[in-house]
């Protein structure tokens, strides 16, 4: 069988880096830009990659693609895909990729699939993309894979888990890890990278925590049961903390705290009800620890211009973290110049974005890195060092739009 596995516009080569981690070949894909990758596979493939991939959105089963000139040809061509088609639960969902004018519209489309269907929910999903030619698939995941089943206590403006997890990969898709560096999240909100990086230090499986639209309908339960029970729990049960957090919002703490209880996890996180400038100057985290955040930007978190936080931010992480790997998630500059674009700038040192765009719902983001200088130069307000030559951020990419992960 084809295998589609979706994700976010922008994350499609950590998914790449997962699935080659997994034993699977994966081929050049035309629809990057999508967020699409292909694979092949059986049924045990199935549940197999719902349960392990980190930073992929969905699983589908393509039954495969057909041009459609009228309403009579669209459904003669579906109900033929549709005759012995593997079935899971849920409603079909419809998308276009292309212009939204055509020989069937989306609508249309939607009223077909449900009558070729007959009253069912069958987990149909169909796309159209360049001029009239559609592809229908099976969605076996159900909700997104970043739903965990660990997020019961939200904050404002969560991390996707799948972004997150990505965050804590190379651009070559290995490990933060590879040096054996706890993480360190100084504005945690609910908890996301600590528990993330908990997860994978610990070899826990993303998805053993929840249910799949595939449970009932494709798989044996016997089988998918010790499948997941397999990954379901930590490999290594040492005392050590692989990852810490703090927020100055103690009611994020108490939320990040309960998250990985849920995640199974909790013994091997920390988190503090702590501002920015304590956690990095005094608090319980290594001093190599690698710092992997989501920066508070416009677009996220409202209209509050935080570039001042973040001169702060990196005058701290000069002062008290010299060489540390920095790696934050923020609004793309080029979306909101004035406030992210100066945002990078204001760190007060270089930060190289990794391409390509991300697309948070609608919402282009960029992923950085950088190397914290080896300075002990005071904190400088930005505002007031305007004429001085800076540091600033290489070019972002261009915006991406697109993508069919949902």
């Amino acid at each position: 069988m084809r295998l589609v596995v979706a994700c976010l516009p922008g994350l499609q080569g950590y998914v790449e880096a997962e699935l080659r981690g997994l034993g699977y070949g994966v081929a050049a894909s035309a629809q990057k830009a999508l967020g699409v990758v292909d694979v092949e596979g059986g049924l045990r493939d199935v549940m197999r990659l719902n349960l392990e991939l980190r930073c992929a959105t969905r699983v589908l089963i393509e039954l495969g693609s057909f041009e459609a000139s009228s309403g009579a040809a669209f459904r003669r061509e579906l109900e033929k895909l549709l005759v012995g088609s593997p079935r899971t639960a849920g409603e079909v969902k419809v998308t276009i990729q292309g212009p939204p004018s055509g020989a069937v519209s989306k609508t249309q489309a939607a009223k077909y699939a449900a009558d070729a269907a007959k009253g069912e929910s069958i987990g149909l999903r169909l796309r159209r993309g360049v001029g009239d030619v559609w592809t229908a698939s099976i969605d076996t995941s159900g909700d997104p894979l970043h739903v965990r089943g660990y997020h019961g206590h939200r904050t404002r403006a969560p991390t996707k888990p799948s972004v997150a997890a990505a965050m804590l990969l190379d651009d070559d898709g290995a490990f933060v890890d590879n040096n054996n560096k706890v993480v360190l999240d100084p504005f945690c909100g609910s908890g996301t990278f600590a528990i993330e990086a908990a997860l994978r230090r610990r070899n826990v499986a993303p998805g053993a925590r929840r249910s799949f639209a595939f449970e009932e309908t494709l798989v044996n339960a016997a089988e998918w049961e010790a499948l997941r029970d397999a990954r379901k729990f930590p490999t290594r049960e040492d005392a050590t903390v692989d990852a810490f957090g703090s927020d100055r919002d103690n009611g994020a703490v108490l939320a990040a705290k309960k998250n990985a209880d849920l995640a199974g996890v909790g013994d091997f996180v920390r988190f503090d009800h702590a501002s920015f400038s304590t956690a990095i100057a005094d608090g319980p985290a290594p001093k190599d620890a690698r710092i992997v955040t989501n920066l508070p930007w416009q677009g996220r978190l409202g209209g509050t211009d935080t570039r001042n936080l973040v001169a702060g931010l990196g005058a701290k992480l000069r002062r008290h973290r010299p060489d540390a790997r920095l790696t934050f998630l923020v609004g793309h500059p080029k979306e909101r110049p004035i406030s992210n674009g100066r945002l990078v700038a204001n760190l007060g040192f270089t930060a190289t974005p990794r391409t390509p765009t991300l697309n948070l719902g609608g919402i282009p983001a960029m992923i950085y890195d950088a190397r914290v200088p080896n300075s002990s130069a005071s904190p400088t307000n930005p505002t007031k060092e305007k004429k001085k030559k800076k540091q600033t951020a290489t070019s972002p990419p261009p915006i991406e739009k697109g993508g069919l992960s949902d």
